[in-house]
């Protein structure tokens, strides 16, 4: 069985003050500084406006109910939807995509906020997923909006960087908090189909250390058994099912273990909780895992003096992947809603002055428009299939609220701060829709000049052209490729062009006036000194060359050598292939020298370079009779 690699736990220290304590302890947060502060400002300013489905609402998962429930009966949803930071697309676990795609052109219609950020500001609930698809309002809801998910999700159904995982709910007879304990009957406790291969399942059930089960257990035996064990296993596949209870895991201070054969990106609260401190991860080969090297890792995260930070950490996070009946501060479901306030975004425009004078003197008259004229203005921040362009002044931003205040063009009290201030919101959301305008006219018109240039430079390139219109010399260039590939095929079929690996043809053959002649061709790498070492070898063997044809090529020679014996010449009109002074196997043997010096040399100059690819070497004689 192949060794397992395991991803090392490393445990870090976070600075967190207690109540009325200056001492320091470790965090299981990424951010502690900003965590308690930046949450607390959540529950007070956070507002999601939601839409009201058409059709009664299911779900299949108790967590996928439970946070809906909780959110629509909390205080974070707003009837009023100008004030929403977020807004939400009620759907059912069994939508299709069709659905899906549906519900967005309806609310595209009706509404104006899906334009606005053509969904980024918006999420919805889906366990399933859904694939991509060619229609655009199922196109933007998987690019643009946050998926609200169920953890373990379904391969490549998850958008990392902007979806988010529900914590799932287990056992409710999981304690709120696991005291103390100094001794443990078992390393490691592997509850029901919490690992699915076989070949580990069997290795785990003979080593005593580890505690197996092969059916459900009853709620008390579950707890002893977690209360019991130092570290508790799981699979991370699309086979086992048992990894959903890692919360519950962490919350009775039994250490997960986490077996994957892939990289794992849609842990709950991933971007809030340090998961390598609390968590051991090993990463598994194509042959299987190895329950020894298992055993030395737990073994040794135990004795070096990490395992009991690790399990205090654990509990603490633990607590915020619980679900209760009534919501409760830092529970499941306020972390969930944590991590979409995080994603919250609006959009911001970079103006100067200049650009927005014409809307701040003289006010614009109010003039009846319609929302849908304003907002089917398709900015390109987003994934719409547009290049954004950074580089111009008239370019959109979406920008989250916490990174900074919006771009102000002057500091004083009579700037373009002051002026915007006097604005109604009206007015402003027509200065931003003529900037996306302004935006989009200018990437038209540079995209329209590249065009242009690049059809200026085919007519340069054909031989004559009187074709002014796109559609004419478009077809002139398709004709005149043709063409030219129809001269470089018959160009290749009438002279002996050179062809990629080495040959060497030696037959016989006769001339316009019946004598007898020896033709040998040589198809090799070229270099300088390979005539002098075809004249140099042919006079060896008393052979004088009547007519040469050589053709060179991308680095690569062709020599077509009419030759005959140097002595008598006058007398080889009779002289057939056994009288000749020298045999064709002894010419073939000296040519082939000469062919393979050349390819030796070769590899001798490019050997402390780049590798050269193998040449094949064909060698043929042949003897016929036949007209030059």
């Amino acid at each position: 069985m192949s060794p397992i690699t395991c991803l090392l736990c490393f445990t870090l220290c976070l600075a967190g003050a207690g109540a009325g304590v200056t001492t320091t302890t470790s965090s299981p947060y990424l951010s502690p500084t900003t965590f308690f502060k930046d949450y607390k400002n959540m529950v007070n300013s956070f507002k999601v406006f939601s839409y009201t489905p058409s059709t009664p609402i299911t779900h299949d998962s108790t967590h996928e109910s439970r946070f809906y429930d909780s959110l629509l009966k909390s205080s974070f949803i707003t009837q009023e939807p100008e004030k929403a930071h977020m807004y939400f697309i009620p759907t059912s676990s069994h939508d299709s995509t069709r659905t899906h795609a549906r519900l967005v052109a309806e609310i595209r219609a009706k509404f104006p906020y899906w334009n606005r950020a053509l969904g980024a500001d918006h999420f919805f609930l889906s366990c399933s997923g859904f694939s991509f698809n060619s229609d655009r309002n199922a196109l933007e809801l998987k690019k643009n909006s946050v998926m609200v998910s169920c953890f373990p999700t379904q391969r490549n159904m998850f958008i990392p960087h902007k979806d988010v995982t529900l914590p799932s709910f287990a056992n409710s007879l999981a304690p709120l908090s696991a005291g103390e304990q100094s001794s443990y009957d078992y390393l490691g406790y592997v509850g029901y189909n919490w690992v699915c291969e076989s070949s580990l399942v069997n290795e785990l059930t003979k080593n005593r250390e580890f505690i197996v089960e092969s059916q459900p257990s009853d709620p008390l035996t579950y707890e002893e058994m977690l209360g019991n064990s130092k570290f508790c296993l799981f699979e991370y596949s699309n086979n086992a099912s048992g990894i959903f209870r890692i919360g519950e895991a962490l919350r009775f201070g039994c250490v997960p273990v986490v077996i994957t054969d892939r990289p794992i990106n849609d842990l709950p609260l991933m971007d809030l909780l340090r998961w390598q401190d609390i968590a051991v991860f090993l990463g598994s080969t194509q042959g299987g895992v190895n329950v020894e090297a298992i055993r030395q890792v737990l073994t040794r995260t135990w004795e070096d003096g990490s395992y009991d930070e690790m399990r205090r950490l654990g509990v603490v996070a633990g607590q915020h992947l619980l679900w209760n009946d009534s919501p409760q501060p830092y529970d499941a479901f306020h972390m969930v809603m944590y991590q979409l306030w995080r994603r919250r975004h609006v959009i911001r425009y970079t103006l100067s002055e200049s650009e927005l004078s014409q809307f701040l003197i003289p006010p614009p008259p109010p003039a009846p428009s319609s929302y849908t004229t304003l907002f089917n203005r398709r900015p390109s921040f987003t994934y719409d299939g547009s290049q954004a362009h950074h580089h111009h002044d008239h370019h959109l931003r979406i920008i989250s609220e916490s990174l900074g205040g919006p771009v102000t063009g002057s500091a004083g009290p009579f700037g373009l701060q002051a002026e915007i201030g006097k604005l109604s919101a009206q007015e402003i959301m027509d200065a931003k829709a003529l900037a996306a305008s302004k935006s989009h006219s200018e990437a038209e018109r540079r995209r329209r000049e590249r065009i242009n240039n690049h059809l200026a430079k085919l007519r340069s390139l054909l031989p004559s052209t009187t074709k002014t219109d796109k559609a004419s010399l478009l077809a002139e260039v398709i004709q005149h490729v043709k063409e030219l590939k129809r001269q470089t095929t018959i160009i290749a079929e009438t002279s002996p062009v050179p062809t990629e690996s080495d040959e060497l043809t030696v037959d016989t053959s006769t001339d316009e006036d019946g004598k007898f002649i020896i033709k040998a061709s040589i198809c090799c790498e070229d270099r300088s000194d390979l005539l002098p070492d075809l004249i140099k070898t042919l006079k060896a063997l008393r052979l004088k060359t009547l007519k040469a044809e050589i053709t060179t090529l991308g680095g690569r020679v062709k020599n077509v050598l009419f030759i005959t014996t140097e002595d008598n010449m006058d007398d080889n009109d009779n002289l057939s292939v056994d009288q000749l002074p020298v045999t064709l196997s002894s010419i073939q043997e000296a040519l082939k020298a000469v062919m393979e010096k050349s390819s030796s040399d070769n590899n001798e100059q490019t050997s402390s370079g780049s590798v050269k690819r193998q040449r094949t070497t064909n060698v043929n004689i042949h003897e016929q009779r036949r007209s030059l």
